[in-house]
């Protein structure tokens, strides 16, 4: 991706960036091998092996719970080094 290359052709060491980038609903819905896939694909693209956060884009009613687990998962493989959610509202 555009993004990937400019990172690498930045000069800038991986250390010194902190990379954000979200799971899409869409995924979620599609359960715990979308959301890996996704990850991957993200990985790729960027060009690194790893990311700073990865969030949970946007409630998906009913699969909250699982989606983050998938997140923990990818946590404790070193995928990513933090998880958040984001758009989430005070029910």
């Amino acid at each position: 991706s555009m993004v990937g290359e400019a990172i690498r052709e930045s000069g800038i060491s991986r250390s010194e960036l902190f990379l954000v980038s979200k799971v899409w609903g869409d995924k979620i819905h599609a359960g715990r091998d979308a959301i890996l896939a996704q990850l991957e694909t993200t990985l790729t693209s960027l060009q690194t092996e790893y990311l700073d956060m990865y969030l949970i884009h946007w409630p998906v009613p009913g699969y909250h719970v699982k989606a983050y687990q998938v997140l923990e998962e990818a946590l404790a493989a070193g995928k990513v080094r933090s998880i958040a959610v984001s758009n989430y509202t005070i029910e």
